[in-house]
């Protein structure tokens, strides 16, 4: 393998020699290489010359990226939020529809990547990223597949020929889908991905073999840490008004009740009656779209509620009409400078209204995540 590797290096001397450039290889450096070297390097003109186990060059080897790290260029900006290895791939709001593994005895390695593009072009998605997930023993899994996010972070669908609009965000899912089997007779190392023809390289193992990176799950946290595997949110207070981009919006009231009620009760002709043994915890949001945009209201935001350690919580939505007198179920749009009274209800056991168990409340507005303690 050492006699391997010095005339690998020497024949790439030789090469950028003759292209102009001598670069400079100490023989003792070389012949001193075990022989399960991982590379060999020879400064020319600033190009890096990388030779692994395998006998592969690479000129300017891919650059370590860590979660977290925000990359930023002429022509776009992304991050990894986080890694997660799960039975499905979900969005972090998980209000809608997963990527599932083909079978019940499958795996779904996803890496969630929010992606700006900063062009006033479109692009295509599927023409982004591509990724190599690589294994201990030199193994590779190429077959990897992209969904991007939908309604506020609360859903996924898989990309075929979707384009990404100029000047915008993506939350971009790369996934890897293996077998029990396969996971469970591999070790994970690292996850190369190509960004925008930019190659990089994701450790998923310290230097003592450690699993780094990876949360098993990223939809459990602790109350009041909702962090979701990297995403972190934003501590809102009950009454706090939030201005963003496009919407303000405040938490009005909330409530626990057997029957729900629009603001103007006494002139109400239609309430929601919960069943025998549960009752409503009721979050009303004041919603004004302060710009010249026309949202849909399905995609306006998605709620989370936490409460003795678990979310799942069914829940719907209603929105009260104009007057406030009664629930509009035709009220599908906000319309520019409009203002809308939303209701979010959870159908919780009668004694959660009496309880003095922690509760949390997770929503997602204009891609922002924010968490609320409500008691």
């Amino acid at each position: 393998m050492k006699k391997q590797n010095w005339l690998a290096a020497l024949c790439c001397a030789c090469f950028l020699t003759a292209c102009g450039s001598t670069p400079q290889i100490k023989e003792d450096q070389v012949m001193s290489t075990p022989a399960v070297s991982s590379s060999i390097t020879a400064d020319a003109s600033s190009t890096t010359i990388s030779i692994n186990e395998e006998g592969t060059f690479h000129l300017n080897p891919p650059t370590p990226l860590a979660l977290g790290e925000r990359v930023s260029g002429d022509t776009a900006e992304f991050v990894i939020q986080y890694i997660n290895l799960a039975r499905e791939a979900t969005a972090p709001m998980r209000s809608g529809s997963s990527i599932k593994g083909i079978g019940d005895d499958q795996y779904v390695l996803e890496l969630c990547i929010e992606y700006r593009n900063k062009t006033s072009a479109e692009k295509v998605i599927n023409e982004l990223i591509s990724g190599v997930l690589v294994c201990s023993d030199g193994s590779k899994e190429v077959d990897g597949s992209i969904a991007v996010e939908e309604h506020n972070r609360g859903s996924l669908s898989i990309v075929r020929d979707d384009v990404m609009p100029a000047l915008s965000t993506t939350y971009i899912h790369y996934m890897f889908i293996f077998s029990d089997q396969w996971l469970f007779s591999h070790n994970l190392k690292e996850v190369d991905l190509t960004i925008d023809s930019e190659e990089y390289t994701i450790a998923l193992q310290d230097e003592n073999g450690e699993t780094i990176g990876i949360s098993e799950d990223k939809n459990v946290a602790p109350f009041g840490t909702y962090s979701m595997g990297g995403v972190s949110a934003t501590e809102y207070t009950l009454g706090e008004t939030v201005t963003k981009e496009d919407l303000e919006f405040c938490v009005e009231h909330i409530d626990w009740a057997k029957e729900i009620y629009p603001y103007h009760a006494e002139q109400s002709d239609r309430y929601y009656p919960a069943e025998d043994g549960m009752l409503f915890f009721d979050i009303c949001f004041m919603i004004h779209n302060s710009s010249n945009k026309t949202f849909e209201m399905d995609d306006i935001m998605n709620l989370k509620l936490w409460y003795q350690n678990s979310d799942q919580y069914s829940c719907f939505d209603v929105v009260e009409n104009t007057e406030r007198t009664s629930f509009d179920l035709t009220y599908d749009y906000l319309e520019p400078q409009e203002r809308a009274y939303m209701h979010w209800l959870f159908e919780m056991p009668e004694e959660s209204g009496e309880s003095s168990d922690p509760m949390w409340v997770s929503f997602s507005i204009e891609d922002a995540i924010y968490t609320c303690k409500v008691r």
